[in-house]
């Protein structure tokens, strides 16, 4: 045999040899992979379970579950943990590149809030500046027209400017119902009306406006306490005839049309007369009712209504009991279920850490 197959032929029962030593060593390789595989996915079941111990425990709290049901709400929790590990891990990194350009956005609207701040600021200013020039302004045209006033009450006598305020407050305040009032009536309203009138071409220009409203003010509450339903009632028919012919000032109207818009007016005018009452009685009987309702909200109806029961419903024996059960010192604090009163127990809720 040639020297060339003699190692071929030692070769080969050197490898005849080290195959079955060899091969328990590769069969112990996969048992140690799979040990270490175990201890991690034991490692992450506990941290789950921990995570979402507190969880676990206020659910059993609050619903007082049975044992087979605190097993199935722990796989449930179990499951949901996974899940939001799950999408954490896939969405974790691009919620924080989000973040990171919701940042930069907050950064932008700051400095452009800034910006504009400060270019409101100055804008401030200038109509500041500019309100101020305009009050320089309307404070002469408001001299120039105390001027012009002074000026043309100086072309009209002093009794053409009381006739012209005296037909202004009589149209303001008792145009209406003028023909309603007796000759003495009127008479001592045209006193009143001048001594108003009299009473404002005497103040000063700039007072003149404020002393004209008060006086009409005056004047309506005094012609108020004069007015009875039925001038009221005649003074509104007339001014609702000469509104109405007005409108058709147009057409020349026959006398018979004439009439037949009086009636109209007229009726219309009862009418409302009618309804205002019917108004005012069921305010009245509005406010009559709030004020008998109000009297079943108070202690007094309350206590009176305890007594009642307790003299026509109650027995003797019962109002013993209750009186004897009233008398009994009350504790300062209410007890709870439990034993705990209201004012020491101490409320703690089970929180629920958020998984990381």
């Amino acid at each position: 045999m040639s020297s060339t197959m003699k190692l071929i032929a030692s070769a080969l029962l050197i490898s005849t040899l080290l195959c079955p030593m060899l091969a328990p060593a590769q069969t112990k390789a996969p048992t140690g992979a799979k040990t270490t595989a175990k201890t991690g996915t034991d490692d992450r079941q506990n941290r789950a379970k921990a995570a979402i111990a507190p969880t676990l425990q206020k659910y059993r709290y609050r619903y007082k579950l049975l044992d087979d049901q605190k097993a199935k709400l722990e796989k449930v929790l179990l499951a949901q943990y996974k899940d939001l590990m799950d999408h954490d891990k896939i969405h974790a990194s691009k919620i924080k590149v989000v973040d990171e350009q919701i940042a930069a956005v907050y950064k932008k609207v700051a400095a452009l809030k800034a910006t504009i701040e400060e270019k409101l600021s100055a804008m401030t200013k200038e109509i500041e500046a500019l309100e101020k020039q305009k009050s320089v302004y309307s404070k002469v045209r408001a001299e120039l027209l105390l001027d012009h006033k002074a000026e043309l009450n100086n072309v009209f006598t002093e009794q053409q400017r009381i006739a012209s305020v005296v037909q202004y407050l009589k149209g303001s305040t008792v145009y209406r119902y003028w023909e309603g009032f007796s000759e003495a009536q009127k008479a001592d309203l045209t006193e009143q009306f001048e001594a108003a009138a009299l009473k404002v071409i005497q103040a000063k220009p700039e007072e003149s406006d404020k002393v004209l409203s008060s006086v009409r003010r005056e004047m309506q509450s005094t012609v108020s306490k004069l007015v009875t339903p039925e001038i009221r009632q005649a003074g509104e028919t007339r001014f609702l005839i000469d509104n109405t012919v007005r409108a058709f000032y147009r057409i020349k109207l026959t006398d018979n049309q004439k009439d037949q818009i009086r009636q109209m007016c007229d009726k219309a005018i009862k009418h409302k007369g009618e309804l205002y009452a019917q108004y005012q009685q069921l305010d009245k009987d509005r406010d009559a009712v709030r004020k008998s309702m109000s009297k079943y909200s108070t202690s007094d109806y309350y206590r009176k209504l305890r007594k009642e029961v307790s003299e026509k419903i109650l027995t003797e024996e019962q109002r013993k009991a209750g009186s004897s059960r009233s008398s009994r010192p009350r504790s300062s604090s209410r007890k709870r279920p439990g034993g705990s009163s209201s004012s020491t127990r101490k409320t703690t809720r089970p929180t629920t850490k958020t998984p990381k």
